[in-house]
């Protein structure tokens, strides 16, 4: 039987070929030209929240005098970005302004979804918040305003004073008028060392809850999905925590984000976060069993301790992407069995919790479908500390390799010691983080960034590290990165690092002569033989140099995999070369990176 032949793709029954450029970027739809954006960008994306959302215009204009047809598709992502966006800004609260912001609301409230509102003044390099006398006298028409914005999504009043009495009545007017609302910042303290204004934040408080209530009976989408409440009553936390969760559990059991803590971390200390949830482990049960929405969560809110741990684990949480496990610094376990009702022996020698606490390993099994990892410790203060928060070494093989285990989908590691932000020299590795576990974390397949603090790995299991990796994604698995500082074992603040870690500390500058003869007869044949044997590899070498035949030091190797071949010279100059050449290096910066110390 003869078989029909397929018709030919010039032939008259065949669909008309498509035009050169018909499937061109900026000719997509504009919702799918805005997710390619996206993927491309840095810090471009629609998406209302979690996080404040603003116009890249450098990245923006670079798309945009790609050719007029781009330019049009960009043009009208900005146009409906300011369309969405409305920003209400307060300075004097005199009735020209307020006239201003009502005509303004009038003409474009019906289309706004994301509204900023700001009470203060600039002082020619940023806005400035505070209760002004003059302000908290004006009388505002917040109903007015509110009710020409039905289709609201997102408030957010950061940039509000925190005491001010326009606060609450503001919040109360959103609750009546705007019902599809799902995203809700409230403004922090300004200083996080003064206590705030118990009557006001009460107050506030109060009116949060009445409109939690309102959202979740009366709204459109069943609660809020996000609430940032960064400061809280700040006397007798244990019953305000547990009212506040319990309020959340009951008004907003879809909650993505509850992420005050975002607002409250020290901007200079990531182990410290005024916002603390003094919750009993039966109310963080509750807690987890309602609220398995979650997209992120930072630890540092809760007890760092096995039991709340362990809670964690038993209610799985399919949303969530992101996990930062810490111990705050600010947290008072003594203060916190009080208030608890618990008696019995101090913080620190109580089993699983804080300093003793050992299977935090648990919680991965309540997020499988986490992407980003974030670990963040203060060796140096946590040490210090009159009752230690946290062991490090809990961090060890036997938790990455539940990492890997339990999280398929994890894409990045971060791993940092907050101690070295200010400069301290002391190096306290991670004793238990050993090759075993950067080798397990070479098997993940989908993990492409890997930044760890100091470890007690080797050099030959760095080697077997990028041996492994190149194994598994050969020339084909896209680009992945590793960051790690290797550390012995220290007993002692004074234990004297390796003797190679000390040559570095002191000059790591090389003779001259030497230099030119090194790289003449060994380094360029060496890496004539690396070339050789991996085509796919793109090594650099960044050196401290002052002409081409010699160089004062190497600052770093760099080694990429990819398609493709070798690009660029293979010796590149160190751009800092200028700021560090006749520097004493003592101390190693966070500019120097470590990558010179060698295993």
């Amino acid at each position: 039987m003869a078989g029909k032949r397929p018709a030919s793709s010039s032939g008259p029954g065949s669909p008309a070929r498509p035009p050169p450029g018909a499937m061109s970027l900026p000719s997509l739809p504009l919702s799918l030209f805005s997710l390619v954006l996206e993927f491309a960008m840095f810090y471009f994306t629609q998406d209302l929240g979690p996080a404040h959302r603003s116009l890249h215009g450098k990245y923006l204009k670079d798309v945009a005098l790609v050719a007029k047809s781009w330019y049009k598709a960009v043009d009208e992502l900005a146009a409906r970005y300011r369309r969405d966006t409305m920003q209400l800004t307060l300075k004097f609260g005199s009735r020209v302004e307020v006239l201003a912001i009502r005509r303004q609301v009038q003409l474009r409230g019906r289309a706004v979804r994301d509204l900023r509102v700001r009470m203060g003044r600039s002082d020619g390099t940023r806005f400035v918040t505070g209760v002004w006398w003059w302000m908290e006298d004006r009388e505002i028409p917040w109903d007015v305003l509110f009710a020409q914005m039905p289709g609201l999504k997102r408030l957010d009043l950061r940039c509000m004073p925190l005491e001010s009495r326009h606060v609450p009545l503001l919040l109360q007017m959103a609750a009546k008028h705007c019902l599809q609302l799902e995203m809700l910042v409230l403004p922090r303290k300004q200083n996080m060392m003064v206590m705030v204004n118990c009557a006001a934040i009460q107050r506030l408080m109060k009116v949060l809850r009445e409109s939690m209530e309102r959202w979740h009976l009366k709204g459109k989408c069943g609660g809020l999905k996000q609430l940032a409440v960064p400061t809280r009553e700040e006397e007798d936390r244990f019953r305000t925590s547990t009212a506040f969760i319990e309020d959340v559990i009951e008004f907003c059991p879809n909650v993505e984000y509850l992420d005050g803590y975002t607002h409250a971390i020290d901007e200079m200390n990531d182990v410290t976060c005024e916002e603390k949830w003094m919750i009993s482990l039966d109310t963080w049960e509750k807690f987890n069993r309602t609220c398995t929405n979650l997209r992120d969560f930072n630890w540092a809110v809760v007890p760092f301790a096995d039991p709340f741990f362990r809670v964690f684990r038993e209610h799985v949480k399919p949303r969530m992407k992101k996990l930062v496990l810490t111990s705050n610094l600010s947290w008072n376990w003594g203060n916190y069995f009080k208030m608890d009702g618990a008696a019995g022996v101090p913080g620190e020698a109580r089993p699983g919790y804080g300093l003793l606490a050992t299977d935090v390993a648990a919680v991965l099994k309540g997020c499988p479908a986490l992407t980003e990892l974030e670990i963040a410790i203060d060796q140096e203060k946590n040490e210090a500390a009159v009752e230690t928060l946290l062991d490090a070494d809990v961090f060890g093989d036997e938790f990455w390799k539940a990492v890997v285990e339990h999280c398929p989908l994890l894409q990045s590691v971060y791993v940092h010691d907050c101690s070295s932000y200010g400069g301290n020299r002391s190096v306290r590795p991670i004793r238990t983080f050993t090759d075993c576990a950067l080798l397990a974390l070479a098997d993940h397949v989908r993990l492409a960034s890997i930044e760890l603090s100091p470890v007690c790995c080797s050099g030959n299991g760095v080697f077997e590290f990028v041996r492994r990796v190149f194994k598994t994604i050969g020339g084909d698995g896209g680009n992945r990165s590793l960051d790690v500082s290797l550390a012995g074992p220290n007993d002692h603040d004074t234990a004297l690092p390796h003797p190679f870690y000390l040559e570095l500390l002191h000059n790591s500058s090389v003779d001259e002569e030497w230099s030119i003869s090194y790289v003449r007869d060994e380094l360029k044949p060496l890496l004539e033989k690396v070339a050789d044997a991996h085509p796919l590899l793109d090594l650099h070498i960044v050196l401290c140099r002052d002409n081409e035949e010699s160089f004062r030091r190497i600052d770093n190797i760099e080694l990429d995999w990819g398609p493709g071949f070798q690009d660029g010279d293979v010796f590149i100059e160190d751009e800092r070369q200028a700021m560090f050449m006749e520097d004493d290096f003592e101390v190693v910066s966070d500019e120097e990176g470590g990558d010179d110390r060698g295993p």
